[in-house]
């Protein structure tokens, strides 16, 4: 009897690691539950004539990290979108005030955001969140592992900064 359940559990191992389930990671964000950068059409959500300042996409990994999406735009209007593992789901707006802007804006210019590489990112790792930052047209991807302290930072204030913002869910 002994015998017969050591060779059944030898058996399951055995059919269990032959299987060829493969699966591959596509980071590319689902084009229905993003907010990018309005193309200006009839269903943008931001005002026509309002430019964009700030824009970041975080995607997240397989475990618990946080996705979101969120653009600042020159008259303080923010638009959020969170994807998964976030307090807010979904699209919503908050307006930030133009002092808070002008803060953000200055330190961006004090780091030097427009001249940093447009990414720091380590192709051959696949499950760590990959993040990309606009900032008045200047785009960069990164991991958080591989970026500069200073781009670290901004995107930790900003965060911290919309995390004080009164927000409205809209549909």
């Amino acid at each position: 009897m002994k015998n017969i359940l050591i060779l059944l559990a030898l058996c399951t191992f055995v059919c269990a690691c032959n299987t060829s389930n493969k699966t591959t990671l596509d980071t590319t964000p689902p084009k229905d539950n993003t907010i990018s950068i309005p193309d200006k059409s009839e269903d943008a959500i931001s005002d026509l004539d309002d430019d964009p300042v700030f824009y970041l996409h975080r995607e997240s990994c397989r475990g618990y990290c946080p996705g979101y999406t969120f653009t600042i735009f020159e008259s303080g209007k923010v638009d959020y979108f969170g994807q998964r593992n976030v307090d807010r789901l979904g699209n919503h707006i908050a307006e930030m005030d133009k002092t808070t802007l002008i803060e953000l804006k200055k330190v961006a210019n004090e780091i030097d955001l427009k001249n940093m590489d447009e990414e720091y990112v380590d192709k051959n790792i696949m499950d760590v969140p990959r993040w990309t930052l606009k900032f008045e047209g200047k785009s960069i991807k990164f991991m958080e592992y591989k970026a500069p302290e200073e781009l670290k930072g901004i995107c930790q204030k900003i965060d911290e900064t919309l995390e004080k913002l009164t927000w409205e869910k809209i549909d």
